[in-house]
């Protein structure tokens, strides 16, 4: 009895500091970019950007199923964020075990992702990230399953940077896209789920209320200090 308590302490130590190193920066949804078959819930794919500290940043993934999907291909159009290599994208998921959730990284290039989204990279390098094969059986499409990929950080570049490039990009801070390949829709057909800078006409995906004030005062706070700036200069 003795033990088990010991162990459930445990436990719940490791998840309180797992919990306090990462920083969800902002919680978005998906749109679908391609209609090409039955749309999906609202709000039914999730991506979380993650301050995960010593200069990373990490996307968590979420299948909040109404309509039965797989998110096969992960695709992150990178507008020179995120380091490709050296550290490598560390991927972890779920289950933790080989016979559930599992993903693995695919290529790093400049190729478009399917679904017709044609200028998706622009000019920068697109990171995917692939569930394995079988894709039913390894990708996430169940409520309670994620995938989460970290990459480092280039330079002096911040998850708020990241954020930034996914809201509202600028000459400094410059697109930065989410494109996700979710087959099995319905039982069958694939569509293309999309966020970020919205391109070709297509929709940009939706930020959660809460990451909206989170930007929002960011912003407010930013405007504060350059009037006080300019007001000193005077």
């Amino acid at each position: 009895m003795r033990l088990t308590g010991l162990v459930t302490a445990a436990m719940m130590v490791l998840s309180i500091a797992s919990s306090a190193q990462a920083s969800i920066a902002g919680t978005f949804y998906l749109s679908n970019y391609t209609g090409n078959q039955v749309n999906l819930n609202a709000n039914q794919v999730q991506v979380d950007v993650e301050d995960v500290g010593g200069g990373n940043v990490a996307f968590t993934f979420y299948n909040h199923v109404g309509v039965a999907s797989n998110l096969a291909e992960i695709y992150l159009s990178d507008g020179a964020y995120l380091k490709g290599s050296s550290p490598a994208p560390i991927i972890t998921d779920s289950d933790g075990a080989s016979t559930g959730v599992e993903y693995s990284v695919g290529g790093t290039g400049t190729s478009n992702v399917p679904g017709g989204i044609s200028n998706f990279h622009t000019t920068a390098s697109v990171y995917a990230t692939n569930a394995d094969n079988p894709a039913p059986h390894h990708s996430v499409n169940a409520e309670g399953e994620w995938v989460r990929v970290q990459y480092g950080l280039i330079g002096s570049k911040t998850v708020a940077d990241v954020i930034t490039g996914l809201t509202a990009p600028t000459a400094s801070d410059p697109a930065f896209r989410i494109a996700i390949h979710v087959t099995g829709v319905a039982g069958g057909g694939s569509d293309t789920y999309f966020l970020g800078d919205p391109i070709d006409g297509g929709q940009g995906g939706v930020p959660e209320p809460a990451t909206l004030a989170i930007w929002g005062l960011g912003l407010g706070i930013a405007g504060l200090v350059k009037l006080r700036r300019n007001k000193l200069a005077a």
